[in-house]
């Protein structure tokens, strides 16, 4: 299945309400990953919530990288003056 060959560490399985086979697949999805050792844990525990952001593809950006940068140019023009 695509789930068990795609899930790695942080993983988000996503499953549509709509899904022909969804509810009949997911026992053996689950069943599987937790023999190769995975845990499941509530999404909460997954999404950083300090100095964090969600950019348009979905993925967490560190905002720290961000004002680092711009502590750095501040600094830089306050240095030229």
């Amino acid at each position: 299945l695509r789930i068990v060959n795609g899930a790695k560490n942080g993983s988000i399985i996503l499953c549509h309400n709509n899904g022909l086979h969804t509810a009949e697949a997911l026992p053996m999805v689950f069943s599987t990953l937790k023999n190769r050792g995975y845990t499941f844990v509530p999404i909460g525990e997954l999404i950083y919530t300090e100095n964090y952001t969600i950019d348009s593809t979905g993925r967490q950006r560190s905002m720290r990288n961000k004002t680092e940068k711009i502590g750095d140019a501040e600094n830089a023009r306050q240095s030229q003056k």
